[in-house]
C-alpha cells in the first residue's frame, strides 16, 4: 500500500526544498494529514518544491488552493509550514484569510509593533494577569471600516424587548471602528502542538479577544493594552493579533489579518501557605510542661486572691 510517508520520502529526493526538515518542524501534522489530505499534499507540493527556501515554500503551499483550506488537516499542515520556518517575532499577514503575504510594513510607512512581554519573559507565571501593548500604526495603508457585506456584520439587537429596541449595523455606520478586531492568542506547545496562528483558532489553547466594534470610532491607531492569564505552566506560543479592512486603488476590499508572537517557558505560581499553618520551629508542643505550668499559675492566683480576702476582712478594709 502506498501511504503518506512513503510519499514523502520520495518527494524528498525529488525536492529543492530540505522535506526533511519540514518533517521535523510538522511531523504531528504530517501525521494527521495521512488519509485525509494526500491528495492535496501531492498537488500543492508539486507546485511549490522546486522552492528551496523553506519560508517562501510554505506561503506557495499555503496559498496553492484556497479551497484545500476548508480540510482542516491541510490547513494545519499549511500554516506550520508558513509559521514554523520563519523566525517567530516576525509578522505574518494574510489576506482574506485564504492568502499569506509579505507585510511591506516599510513600504507602506507603518509601524506596527507588538509588545507581547513588556516586562520580559523570565518570570511569567501560571494564573496571573500577563499584559501586552499592541502599537498599530498602518501608515499608507487604505484602511476602512468593515464593509457592510462581510461576515459578521449582522445588525445589532439594542435594548431588545424593551419599547425603545431598534437595530444598528456595526459595520459602514458611524460607531464602526477601524481596527474591529484585537486579540491575544496562546497555544500550548507540545509534541501534538507544534504552532499557532492568528488563523488557526481551533487550535488555541485561550484568547483573550477585544471586540472593539461597537466604541465610536475611538480605536484606530495607537497603543492598545491587552491581557491574559495562562492556566498551566509550560512552553507556551503568544500571539498579538488585529484585524483591518483595505480598499486598493481599484476600489477592491480585502481583510487582513496581522500578527505576530513570541514563545516563552511559563512558570508554576508557587504555593501560597495559609497564615494558620505554624513553620516548623513554632509548632504546637507535643511533649510534657504546659499543663504543669498552668496549674503552677493557678495556684499563684488563689494565694493572691486569699491574700486579698483577709486584707479585706481582718486588716480594717471593709469597715465604714
Amino acid at each position: 500500500m502506498f501511504s503518506f510517508h512513503a510519499a514523502v520520502l520520495i518527494f524528498l529526493q525529488a525536492s529543492a526544498v530540505n522535506v526533511a526538515n519540514l518533517d521535523a518542524l510538522c511531523d504531528i501534522y504530517y501525521t494527521n494529514c495521512e488519509g485525509t489530505c494526500d491528495t492535496q499534499y501531492g498537488q500543492a507540493h508539486s507546485a511549490c518544491n522546486s522552492l528551496s527556501d523553506e519560508h517562501e515554500y510554505g506561503k506557495c503551499f499555503y496559498n496553492h488552493d484556497a479551497g484545500y483550506l476548508d480540510d482542516t488537516d491541510y490547513k494545519h499542515l499549511a500554516l506550520c509550514f508558513v509559521e514554523n520556518t520563519k523566525d517567530i517575532e516576525d509578522f505574518t499577514c494574510f489576506k482574506n484569510a485564504t492568502t499569506v503575504i509579505d507585510c511591506g510594513f516599510d513600504a507602506l510607512n507603518a509601524n506596527m509593533n507588538f509588545r507581547l512581554a513588556p516586562l520580559g519573559i523570565s518570570n511569567i507565571i501560571t494564573n496571573t494577569r500577563h499584559d501586552a501593548e499592541l502599537t498599530v500604526d498602518w501608515g499608507d495603508l487604505d484602511v476602512i471600516v468593515r464593509p457592510i457585506e462581510w461576515d459578521g456584520c449582522d445588525p445589532i439587537i439594542v435594548n431588545p424587548g424593551e419599547s425603545s429596541e431598534y437595530e444598528v449595523n456595526p459595520c459602514e455606520t458611524a460607531i464602526a471602528d477601524y481596527v474591529p478586531h484585537m486579540n491575544l492568542h496562546a497555544c500550548k506547545m507540545t509534541e501534538y502542538q507544534k504552532t499557532c496562528s492568528a488563523v488557526m483558532l481551533e487550535s488555541t489553547d485561550l484568547n483573550a479577544t477585544v471586540d472593539l466594534t461597537t466604541n465610536n470610532m475611538a480605536h484606530g491607531e495607537g497603543v492598545e493594552s491587552l491581557t491574559i492569564f495562562f492556566p498551566t505552566a509550560g512552553m507556551w506560543r503568544l500571539i498579538g493579533h488585529i484585524q483591518v479592512y483595505e480598499q486598493d486603488d481599484a476600489g477592491v476590499k480585502s481583510k487582513w489579518d496581522i500578527a505576530n508572537a513570541i514563545e516563552f517557558e511559563v512558570l508554576q505560581k508557587p504555593p501560597t501557605n495559609a497564615p494558620t499553618v505554624p513553620v516548623e520551629a513554632e509548632g504546637e508542643r507535643t511533649t510534657g510542661g504546659n499543663n504543669t505550668a498552668l496549674i503552677v499559675c493557678l495556684i499563684l492566683v488563689a494565694i493572691c486572691a486569699g491574700g486579698c480576702g483577709y486584707c479585706y476582712w481582718f486588716g480594717g478594709f471593709g469597715d465604714v
